[in-house]
């Protein structure tokens, strides 16, 4: 055999145990997607999602299809035609979202998000299987869902209604930024959730000043999971979402709007979240949890 067909033959070998690896490879992965989302879903469906980090399931699908659709600039919203009196408020919103997380979490790549509009907190349960919910987010799916009551008092800009359906998207399209951002940095150690939903609400409580009535303060790390989060919720005289909205608060007041950014960054380089925090204030996460009791008086 001479030397020009060994190197065709060995390319060729190559090749073909490449198309091996990517093969098997493609079909644990359509395997695992299929087990994940819980539905047959398609190959090239497979591919695609994993590909634009974006999973559109039958329930999505059928929630789009009922509804008229409207993009402003990455985000297509979804809403009926009784709904669409909300446009104008929703894009203005958007916009304040916007532009509120560039200026806390810098640049993050903006890939497509779908806002869809819920009737009432009885279809938006039944789409995501959680209760006593107001909005809601999936990074997975790159979807939020908003509730749409109250909408005449929205449209009219009364305080209390208007106030609560902005909060509630400034909130939610955090959690989209917020993902972004930790996609774009490569960070897959665990951010505690307390930390991402404080960020949230840091950024839905702008223009706003929060009088915190009276709860219990309870350890960071007993807010760390998701499963830790929603207990929380369950329990009376404990506010999860004010304790980390505080918390954020304060270390933005005493390290400003950066640090928020350097604890990722610093997060991953020690591939510990508890680690980075550390060494981006100086602190442990027991000595900030004193700082903010006393700076705001919270009865532990």
């Amino acid at each position: 055999m001479n030397k020009r067909k060994k190197i065709i033959f060995l390319i060729s070998g190559i090749g073909c145990v490449f198309l091996l690896i990517l093969g098997i490879g493609l079909y644990f992965l359509h395997h695992f997607f299929e087990k994940s989302v819980n539905e047959k879903v398609g190959l090239l469906q497979t591919v695609d999602s994993f590909l634009t980090l974006n999973f559109d399931g039958e329930k999505e699908k059928q929630l789009k299809e009922e509804r008229s659709m409207m993009n402003v600039e990455h985000v297509s919203i979804y809403y009926f035609e009784d709904d669409a009196v909300l446009l104008p408020i929703t894009n203005e919103t958007l916009d304040w979202a916007i532009e509120l997380n560039d200026d806390l979490l810098g640049d993050y790549k903006k890939r497509p998000l779908d806002l869809i509009y819920f009737k009432d907190t009885e279809e938006l349960s039944h789409f995501t299987s959680l209760n006593n919910i107001s909005g809601y987010y999936s990074d997975f799916d790159k979807v939020i869902g908003i509730i749409t009551e109250g909408k005449e008092g929205i449209v009219k800009r009364v305080e209390t209604p208007l106030f609560h359906f902005q909060k509630t998207l400034l909130h939610e399209y955090t959690h989209y930024a917020f993902n972004q951002k930790l996609n774009q940095l490569k960070i897959t150690t665990t951010i505690p959730q307390w930390f991402e939903e404080g960020v949230c609400e840091y950024v839905s409580y702008d223009q706003t000043i929060l009088s915190p009535s009276p709860f219990t303060f309870v350890p960071l790390n007993e807010l760390t999971s998701y499963e830790d989060w929603n207990h929380a919720r369950t329990i009376d005289d404990i506010e999860p979402y004010k304790q980390s909205y505080l918390t954020i608060d304060f270390l933005i007041g005493e390290y400003g709007k950066e640090v928020i950014v350097e604890i990722l960054e610093a997060t991953k380089s020690h591939s510990d979240f508890n680690k980075g925090f550390e060494n981006v204030t100086g602190i442990p996460l027991v000595k900030l949890e004193e700082q903010v009791i006393q700076s705001v008086k919270i009865e532990n």
